[in-house]
This record gives structure tokens, C-alpha cells and sequence, in this order.
């Protein structure tokens, strides 16, 4: 009798055993964050990157050990990291996220490291459902991340696409129309600027640009979410035409202040934001996974494959065609029997009738806009550009082109060249990107 019941004593002890080890390795495990993605370099340190479900990083290689982080999704392509190290970098970062069948790759600025899936765990690109709030490790109000397609890629085959057709940008939801591939002829005779010579014939291949100006609003979402500050905030001042003639360095003007200290986006939001510099310009077109056009990219959206004189043909331009120096505005190059309806900007795509034949709007008139090239004369000219006022040449890597005019513009033409200094801004300067298929 005595034996039996100390079998069913030792029984129950090894099932209590059993029981209380399992729910002991359970709640261990319960412990560890879900790992959701592991990635290695394709840069020879080794250097491997983990991401987890709580919304936590750790990256390990070679040259640093265990950098460990929090991570969490801007929108669905792009991803901030707060983690000294990675890549080399200090603090947290913003980068834009692309994951293309076992490839990830992550660029931040001018940084761009890749990497190679290191196991098979996901197979999907990381969709955010929540990005209200930074997670912290362990914090209850870690976002959720689920994993989906990506929807935001475009075709690759270019013949599907044709003038006329359009995509509209997930980050900043400005739509862009497309430019086919093809040769045009791009300059001037130069009877006017002699810049503009001579006429040159050019082929490019196909690409995406963004039917208007960069507005405030898309501008805003940008600085809000990545905290930026623009090259006018960080000197303090900008250079503003204020009403009369000539342009003035003003204190406090940037993009939130476009006509200086006092002013601000009241009834602006869709106005094409001013005061960025070439750079403001870069990164932002960077941000949203693209860049700025080439001058030659410019003008072939703006005059086609004919040779045109303005966006919308051989028309004079007037107020219902483009935002330039009319009776609204005090100037003498004035045209004072033209009305375009507003003193400085306009809301951009305000003049339907002056489109390119791509359909981009705005291409000539409201804001000057920056290209990605240096000033320098065209193949084949016999211009040297002249002299700034330093003394030194116009022409070389000191400017960047801008082309378009803008509302303090004179009436002229869409092969009219326009430059200036990379780091400065103004109220009559803003921009558009643009991206390969």
C-alpha cells in the first residue's frame, strides 16, 4: 500500500515538473521580441541588421558590436532608425526603405548601404499601421506592423506608358505625369541670350516629372516629419522682393515667412513653397524617392518634341496662360493689360491652359525652379558666360540652372536660362522632382 502511494506521489511531482518547466520556458520566450526581418550587408564588414515586432533594431559587424535601437515607420517606404552607428552614422536618421525580392536597401542623404536577406523569415515588405508615436523598447504603445506587398513600385516596362498617363506619389501625393523617350531640340538662337545657343539636338530616355511645383503643404509634411530646417531658417535671412524692383536680403524670410518677419502660409497651402535653396531642393526631392530634373529634362517637358516657343505653343503669353509681371504687380517691365489674378503666387496648376504638352503646369511663370546642372554653356557655343561680380566666370560650378521664371518675370520664353547660388533662396524660387520608370 505504502510503495503505491509514493508512485502517485512521484507521479504528481513529475508532472508538476513537466508542467511548471514548460509554462517557465514559455514565459522566457514570452520575453524575446518576435525577430521580423534579418538583413546582411553587402559591404564586406559583415555587418547584419535585425528588426524586431516591438518596434526595437540591433545591428552587429565588424567594426560595431550589438548597436541596439528603436525603429519606426514613417509611411510605408520610408523608415527612421534611432541608433548611433549604423552606418556609420550618429543619431537618429531617416531613411528611405526599399525591398525588392532578397534585397533591402537603405539610404539616408548621400548614404546608401545594401543589403542581402539572411534568412527566409519574411517574404512581404513591412507596412506600418500605426506611426503616431516613436516606439520604445517594451513600450505598450509600440506600433504594430503587419506585412504586405508593396503597392508603390512602378511597372517596369515603359511602353505600357504614354503621354497622357500619370502616377501619383504615395509620400507626398503629388502627381506626376510622363515624358516619353526621344530626341528634342533644346536652346535658342541666341539672338536675345546668348546662353541659350546654339540649337542643339538632344535624345533622353523616359521619365516621370512632377506636373506642378513642390506646394507648402507637401513641404510641411516633409519638415514636420523629418525636422528639417531649410538653408534660409539655418542663415536667417533670405532674399525677398518685396514690392518694388530689386531683390532685398530680409531678415526672418524663409518658406514658413515668404514675405519676411510678420508674414505667413495663411491661404498658402497650395502655393508652390519659396525660399528653398538648390540643396532644400536636392533633399527633399531625395525624400520622396526621386530627384531634380536636368536642365535638358526641364525644357523638353516644357517644349516638346517641336521646337515650341512657350509650354502651351506660339500663343502670347497673357494672364490666362501663366503667373508673370502683369498689372497686379508694380514693376516697369510690367505688362499692365494682362491680368493673371495674383500679385505673387498662385495656386499651383492655376492656369490649365498653359500646359506643356505633357501636360506639366506651371513650366513658365509663378516660381523659378531648380535643375540639377551647373551653368555652363552648351556644346558648341562660343559664349564664355562673362563675369560675376567677384570677377570670376559665370559659367563653371559656382551656380545652379534654374529655369520657369516666376511671377516677377518679365514675358519670355521657355528656352530662357536662368542661375543662382546653390545655397540661396528666395521668394521666387521653388522646384519640382523628377524619376526614371
Amino acid at each position: 500500500m505504502l510503495p503505491n502511494l509514493f508512485k502517485s506521489i512521484a507521479k504528481c511531482l513529475y508532472f508538476f515538473c513537466l508542467i511548471f518547466s514548460t509554462l517557465f520556458l514559455v514565459s522566457c520566450t514570452s520575453l524575446e521580441s518576435e525577430i521580423i526581418g534579418k538583413w546582411q550587408a553587402v559591404n564586406g564588414n559583415g555587418e547584419t541588421i535585425e528588426f524586431y515586432k516591438d518596434g526595437t533594431i540591433t545591428t552587429t559587424s565588424s567594426v560595431e558590436i550589438n548597436i541596439v535601437g528603436d525603429y519606426r515607420f514613417i509611411d510605408k517606404n520610408t523608415i527612421r532608425i534611432d541608433s548611433s552607428g549604423l552606418m556609420g552614422l550618429v543619431g537618429p536618421q531617416v531613411f528611405d526603405v526599399k525591398i525588392s525580392n532578397d534585397t533591402l536597401i537603405l539610404t539616408s542623404g548621400f548614404t546608401s548601404i545594401k543589403y542581402n536577406r539572411f534568412d527566409s523569415q519574411i517574404t512581404k515588405i513591412f507596412t506600418p499601421v500605426n506611426t503616431d508615436v516613436f516606439s520604445n523598447r517594451g513600450s505598450a504603445s509600440t506600433p504594430t506592423i503587419e506585412l504586405t506587398t508593396s503597392t508603390t513600385e512602378l511597372p517596369s516596362h515603359q511602353d505600357t506608358f504614354e503621354i497622357g498617363s500619370t502616377i501619383t506619389r504615395e509620400k507626398d501625393g503629388m502627381v506626376m505625369v510622363y515624358v516619353p523617350a526621344g530626341p528634342f531640340r533644346m536652346g535658342g538662337d541666341g539672338k536675345d541670350y546668348f546662353d541659350e545657343k546654339p540649337i542643339h539636338t538632344l535624345s533622353l530616355d523616359a521619365f516621370w516629372i512632377d506636373k506642378t511645383e513642390v506646394t507648402n503643404a507637401m513641404f510641411q509634411k516633409f519638415v514636420h516629419t523629418i525636422g528639417y530646417k531649410t538653408d534660409a531658417e539655418k542663415a536667417g535671412v533670405s532674399l525677398i522682393v518685396p514690392y518694388y524692383k530689386e531683390f532685398k536680403y530680409t531678415p526672418g524670410a524663409n518658406w514658413q515667412h515668404p514675405q519676411g518677419i510678420g508674414s505667413d502660409l495663411t491661404n498658402l497651402s497650395e502655393h508652390p513653397v519659396v525660399h528653398i535653396s538648390w540643396n532644400d531642393a536636392k533633399t527633399y526631392c531625395e525624400w520622396v524617392g526621386a530627384r531634380l530634373p536636368s536642365e535638358a529634362e526641364w525644357e523638353k517637358t516644357a517644349r516638346g518634341i517641336d521646337g515650341r516657343t512657350y509650354p502651351w505653343g506660339e500663343m502670347v503669353p497673357n494672364g490666362e496662360l501663366l503667373n508673370f509681371a502683369d498689372k497686379n504687380l508694380d514693376v516697369d517691365w510690367a505688362d499692365k493689360n494682362s491680368n493673371d489674378g495674383y500679385k505673387f503666387t498662385s495656386p499651383v496648376g492655376s492656369y490649365p491652359a498653359g500646359a506643356s504638352p505633357y501636360g506639366a503646369l506651371d513650366m513658365l511663370g509663378n516660381v523659378l525652379q531648380w535643375t540639377s546642372d551647373w551653368y555652363q554653356a552648351y556644346p558648341g557655343s562660343d559664349y564664355n558666360g562673362g563675369t560675376d561680380y567677384t570677377g570670376s566666370s559665370i559659367f563653371g560650378t559656382k551656380y545652379r540652372v534654374r529655369r520657369g521664371l516666376s511671377w516677377f518675370s518679365q514675358i519670355n520664353y521657355s528656352s530662357r536660362r536662368d542661375f543662382g547660388v546653390p545655397e540661396e533662396s528666395s521668394n521666387a524660387g521653388g522646384f519640382r522632382c523628377i524619376r526614371s520608370p
